[in-house]
C-alpha cells in the first residue's frame, strides 16, 4: 500500500469499502453533484476557480473545461499525497505551480 496519510488512504482507498459496485454508483452520484455545483457557480470563460479542499482534484478537474484556456484552476488541499496525485491526472498541457507549506 502506497505511503498515504489518513485522508488520502480514505479518499483513495476506503471510501466505498472496496467495493466496486458501489464505488461505480458512488462516482456516478458524486459526478451529478459535482456537476450540478459547476452549473450553479455560472463559471464563466477566464475566471479563476479556487478549490479549498481539492482533494484529488475532483470538483476541480470538471471545472477545466468551463473556464476554458485562459481559465485557471487552484488546488489547495492538507493532503500533499492528494496534490500530488492529482497533478500525475493533470493535462500535460496545464501549467501547473506548486505551493509549500512553509510551517514545516
Amino acid at each position: 500500500m502506497p505511503d498515504y496519510d489518513k485522508w488520502s488512504r480514505w479518499l483513495l482507498e476506503t471510501r466505498f469499502g472496496g467495493d466496486e459496485k458501489i464505488a461505480e454508483l458512488g462516482l456516478r452520484m458524486l459526478t451529478q453533484l459535482r456537476d450540478t455545483l459547476l452549473e450553479k457557480a455560472s463559471l464563466m470563460g477566464g475566471q479563476v476557480l479556487l478549490d479549498v479542499g481539492a482533494g484529488d482534484g475532483f470538483i476541480a478537474f470538471g471545472a477545466v473545461e468551463k473556464l476554458g484556456p485562459r481559465g485557471r484552476v487552484i488546488l489547495v488541499d492538507i493532503s500533499r499525497s492528494l496534490l500530488d496525485r492529482a497533478r500525475e491526472a493533470a493535462d500535460k498541457s496545464w501549467e501547473l505551480l506548486t505551493a509549500a507549506n512553509s510551517s514545516r
